[in-house]
């Protein structure tokens, strides 16, 4: 009876162990959209940057969603990843000290890295700025926006865009 016993054990052991956990693991669950709302807020609030900067942008990439309909983390074919669909290297995410992880499945963590890349593009010397480049004032982070949106590296398009509006509505 002993050896039987024990022959079960190491049967179930071997069957339990050969199981693929990950696809067994809870879906993880997406917050309600008050819930996100108030995050981005918070987070906007942190990072002194309009909330419906940050909003619009959650909504805009990924309609304010981290994970899709079957609860996996939302990443886009160029690799962006959560609800403000972060794009960066892996090399770029060690430098910043940035997990990868917690990218992929924590919202709150997703919106501040989000903000924090955002207050970067806001502080590029390199880009144009709007009049008094003024925090406060939605507008003023059209290019800042635009760097997010697009890995802004080449100004050329921008600079040219920032001409024509100062030509045509005199806008210093």
């Amino acid at each position: 009876m002993r050896k039987l016993s024990l022959s079960l054990l190491m049967i179930v052991t071997l069957v339990l162990s050969s199981i693929n956990l990950s696809s067994v693991e809870a879906a993880n669950d997406e917050l309600s959209y008050q819930k996100k709302k108030e995050l981005i807020v918070e987070v906007a609030k942190q990072y002194n940057i309009p909330p419906e900067i940050l909003k619009a942008i959650a909504y805009s990439e990924t309609g304010m969603k981290q994970f899709d309909s079957n609860g996996e983390p939302i990443v886009s074919d160029d690799g962006g990843i959560g609800m403000m669909q972060i794009t960066l290297s892996d090399q770029e995410l060690a430098d910043k000290k940035i997990s990868k992880e917690k990218l992929l499945t924590d919202t709150e963590y997703n919106i501040k890295i989000g903000a924090q890349i955002l207050n970067e593009k806001w502080s590029y010397s390199f880009i144009p700025k709007i009049n008094g480049h003024d925090r406060s004032k939605i507008e003023h982070w059209y290019f800042a926006v635009w760097a997010f949106i697009t890995d802004y590296q080449n100004v050329t398009i921008q600079m040219n865009m920032l001409s024509l509006i100062k030509k045509k509505f005199l806008i210093i």
